[in-house]
């Protein structure tokens, strides 16, 4: 069955080996690698490593650029199946649908002149499965591949996972770390996005909408990043922000995101008063003359 999943049955068949292994040490990195900021930097592991099982050894000699290839597939699939990512995938921790991903790890990978196909995808889906149904988290997968190939795809996926397990400044750094590498314009509108998220979840409002504002530059157009960016702003009270969002806000694009906005909104509001706290009050008074119809029927909606 392998070899008609594979067109490497080699490569399939020492797969299958590690991933039934439970003294595979690639597939067991501390999670203290990430908290401790080791994250950021290429470790090669050779394969005469110590420690390693002779399946291992052989992966490495041979076929180290696919088995990173499969470690960081598998471990966006582990991190997308976490019920509470679901739960998560809101404005603020936007991700692409799984088929996106997958894709942009095939595009990544094609440019670095490894083979790709639709059956290695369905084999690690087996893997999966099969194999790492023990993992809730994706940090030890993805460590794995960054340890045989580092790629921005691999740190996408240690930042929003270590973020996700509540190591909020890790995670920030190394979504800070993707703006400084070799990356595609996908990669740095999420990581802003998901700087964003960090920042405003601190409850750090200005500089979540600045981050957001700059999402929006990258990928114009955009529904949800001006629309975080307003929000944010008018919590921060910063009415300059709040009127370049808004602006950035007008058309069939706002239609989607107002539900949300005026959730978040109406979820900010003063227990006691019944309203929004009071600068957030007083930017949306002081900007409602100047904005488009879709942002007044936002603001409109919260009294």
């Amino acid at each position: 069955m392998t070899s008609t999943l594979l067109q490497d049955p080699d490569l399939a068949e020492v797969l299958m080996d590690v991933v039934a292994d439970q003294s595979s040490t690639l597939f067991r990195v501390p999670l203290s690698t990430v908290v401790d900021g080791m994250a950021g930097a290429t470790i090669s592991v050779s394969a005469r490593a110590a420690g390693l099982t002779s399946a291992e050894r052989h992966l490495l000699d041979v076929h180290r650029a696919s088995l990173a290839e499969h470690l960081r597939l598998a471990a966006w699939m582990v991190f997308e199946r976490r019920p509470e990512t679901r739960d998560r995938l809101m404005l603020d921790w936007e991700l692409p649908d799984a088929q996106t991903w997958t894709s942009a790890a095939r595009a990544e990978l094609n440019t670095e002149g490894v083979s790709c196909n639709g059956s290695e995808v369905d084999l690690l889906r087996q893997c999966v499965e099969h194999g790492l149904d023990s993992y809730t988290s994706a940090l030890p997968l993805a460590l794995a591949a960054q340890r045989l190939v580092d790629t921005c795809s691999t740190r996408e996926v240690l930042a929003l996972d270590t973020l996700f397990n509540g190591h909020h400044a890790s995670a920030e750094r190394m979504l800070r770390d993707i703006l400084k590498i070799p990356r595609t314009d996908r990669q740095v509108y999420y990581a802003l996005l998901n700087l964003g998220g960090v920042a405003a979840s601190e409850d750090r409002y200005r500089t979540a909408a600045t981050h957001y504002l700059e999402a929006s530059i990258v990928k114009p157009g955009s529904g949800e990043a001006p629309a975080a960016a307003f929000i944010n702003a008018v919590y921060a009270g910063c009415e300059e922000l709040a009127l370049v969002a808004s602006a950035q806000m007008g058309g069939n694009e706002i239609g989607p995101t107002l539900s949300t906005l005026k959730r978040q909104l109406a979820g900010n509001r003063d227990d006691q008063a019944g309203s929004l706290v009071s600068e957030a009050q007083r930017v949306l008074k002081e900007i409602r003359p100047r904005v488009n119809n879709p942002v007044k029927e936002l603001i409109d909606a919260l009294h």
